[in-house]
C-alpha cells in the first residue's frame, strides 16, 4: 500500500483582474507569488493547475499547495470550499490576506484570529462553517492621515517604495513559516 502525502494549503487572497493588480487586497496574491519565487530559487518545481474558480500550483518537494481564488474576495470561501470537496491531502490550511488592523511593514501569524472585517475571511468562514485555521495577517495600512474609507483604501495600489517594503515583509514571513 502506498503512503499517502499530506501537503500545507496556503490560500492566497486577491482580487483577479489587471485593474486590481498590486492593490492592497491583493496583499495575499503577491505573498503567493514571492514565496513560489523563493522556492523556485532553491530548486523546487511547480506543477501549475486551472479551475475555474481557482488556480492551482503544487509544490511536491516541499509538499505545499498554493490557492489563488479566481473569485472576487468577497466569494473566497466558495473557491477553498470547492478545492477542499475534491481533496483529502491537506492537513493544514493557512490563508494568506491583507489586515487594515496592521501598519505596513508589520504582519502577524494567528490561529482562528483576524480582523476586525475582512470579506474574504468572512466568506471562507462562511463556506467552511468553521474560523478554525491558521492566517498570515500582511499589513496594508498607511493612510497617514488621508480621509478615506477602509473599503475604498484596500483598492489602492501600493507605491513602488511601498512594494519594495512589502518584499522585506514577505522574506520575514518565509524565514519564519519555512
Amino acid at each position: 500500500m502506498e503512503k499517502e502525502i499530506f501537503y500545507k494549503l496556503y490560500i492566497c487572497l486577491g482580487n483577479i483582474g489587471k485593474e486590481y493588480q498590486d492593490t492592497r487586497h491583493n496583499a495575499g496574491f503577491l505573498f503567493g507569488k514571492a514565496y513560489r519565487e523563493y522556492l523556485k530559487g532553491i530548486g523546487c518545481h511547480e506543477e501549475n493547475r486551472e479551475n475555474k474558480n481557482y488556480s492551482l500550483v503544487i509544490i511536491k518537494e516541499k509538499h505545499i499547495i498554493f490557492l489563488f481564488p479566481k473569485t472576487l474576495m468577497n466569494l473566497s470561501g466558495r473557491a477553498v470550499k470547492e478545492f477542499l470537496s475534491y481533496t483529502n491531502i491537506v492537513t493544514k490550511l493557512i490563508v494568506v490576506h491583507d489586515d487594515l488592523d496592521i501598519l505596513l511593514g508589520d504582519y502577524k501569524i494567528n490561529m482562528s484570529k483576524g480582523p476586525k472585517n475582512h470579506n474574504g475571511i468572512s466568506s471562507i468562514e462562511d463556506f467552511l462553517q468553521t474560523s478554525a485555521f491558521e492566517r498570515i495577517r500582511i499589513g496594508i495600512e498607511n493612510r497617514n492621515n488621508l480621509s478615506i474609507s477602509g473599503l475604498d483604501y484596500v483598492l489602492y495600489k501600493f507605491t513602488t517604495e511601498e512594494l519594495v517594503k512589502l518584499k522585506e515583509v514577505f522574506t520575514k514571513i518565509i524565514k519564519e513559516i519555512f
